[in-house]
């Protein structure tokens, strides 16, 4: 009884367990005169679910009932029972902890996301939440498009929830809810706007983004859009009302999707300004002609493309060079040149001295104070 009781081999997978004969008859474990043991398994269906002991001062008392066999028995087969049932237990929690993550990203699902969710609650915390999908696919420049069409939507799936994971923390919560949306939960201090995050964030996604399709095979680059908000309870209504919040806000296949989305490119340009920038996907990412996006971009930034891409890569080079010890040449190619000598000429103009004068003078600088 004490071995089927205190070894539970169904809920790690072992297939038995040591159960050491002092534990049998605890009549061992302590200095004793000759005694008669009787052990009887109690057993089952070719199975031994545990034992009984019984100890004789005289050897002269042994007697057995066959009702003791008969009790024995029914014992057995209620521990067969008991066992099956916490087996099927057992694997029905298995079950519903699988069911709170997603296969293919190890995310939450949306079944885990409303627990988790629901959990918060219990704390008072306050959470902003960003639900993200993609809308369509623009083309990536130079690459042919072998693949079919949900061979393409796998991948860029895959790349958003690879970039989705690249930012989340201790701090943020993931889920995929769908095969095209995604769901962070993050933390919201007094005076936090959920918009402000998840604006961040949406920067740092598609920066991301294209920073692991410069090493795939992908033809086509996910174009992301999110929504977000308060967390607020129930769960299910919060969710459900960004949802359809979602399906309301999603960009047009077709035509200029407006000024935000040039504003986002500006973003993600000055974010990572070592990326292969060019006008041609500029123009291909907003639908429109080349000479559109240069006018656009003169009218709402008061500085052509080309101008404020290389204003962008100086700042970069600045810091880079205050702030390490790389080469020239290697700080000309993390700031995405790929000629030092044209990004030493272009330096100059821009700041009026070369790359090295500028690192000794801002060295200089610095040891001074």
């Amino acid at each position: 009884m004490l071995c089927a009781i205190s070894k539970k081999a169904w809920t790690s997978g072992e297939k038995g367990s040591v159960f050491p004969t002092k534990d049998i008859v605890p009549l061992l474990t302590q200095p004793h005169k000759p005694t008669l043991l009787y052990v009887l398994p109690l057993h089952a269906a070719s199975q031994v679910f545990g034992y009984c002991g019984f100890a004789y001062e005289k050897a002269e008392d042994f007697t057995v009932s066959v009702m003791l066999f008969n009790m024995m028995s029914a014992v057995a087969n209620g521990l067969r029972i008991l066992r099956h049932r916490l087996y099927a237990e057992y694997l029905q929690s298995k079950i519903e902890e699988a069911s709170l993550y997603d296969k293919m990203t190890d995310m939450l699902s949306k079944k885990g996301l409303l627990l988790y969710l629901k959990n918060q609650e219990i704390t008072n915390a306050r959470n902003g939440i960003m639900l993200v999908s993609i809308s369509q696919f623009a083309a990536v420049p130079n690459r042919q498009n072998k693949n079919i069409l949900s061979d393409t939507v796998m991948q860029s799936e895959l790349l958003l929830a690879n970039a989705i994971r690249l930012i989340s923390g201790r701090e943020l919560q993931t889920a995929r809810l769908d095969k095209r949306t995604f769901a962070v939960v993050y933390p919201l201090e007094a005076s936090d706007t959920p918009e402000r995050y998840a604006d961040e964030m949406m920067i740092q996604l598609e920066v991301l983004i294209r920073k692991m399709q410069e090493g795939s095979a992908a033809a086509f680059l996910p174009e992301p859009y999110y929504v977000c908000g308060c967390v607020t309870a129930p769960a299910e209504e919060c969710i459900s009302g960004l949802w359809d919040a979602l399906s309301e806000n999603q960009p047009k296949e077709k035509g200029f999707a407006g000024i935000g989305e040039l504003k986002k490119l500006r973003r993600e340009i000055h974010k990572a300004p070592e990326l292969d920038w060019n006008l041609g996907e500029l123009a291909k990412r907003l639908n429109i002609s080349k000479s559109y996006v240069q006018k656009l971009y003169r009218e709402h930034f008061g500085i052509s493309y080309i101008d404020d891409l290389i204003e962008a890569r100086i700042g970069m080079a600045k810091k880079l060079l205050k702030n390490t010890d790389l080469r020239i040449n290697e700080v000309a190619a993390a700031c995405g040149y790929q000629n030092s000598t044209h990004f030493m000429r272009q330096f100059k103009g821009k700041v009026g001295i070369s790359p090295l004068e500028f690192r000794n003078t801002s060295r200089s600088a610095f040891y001074a104070v």
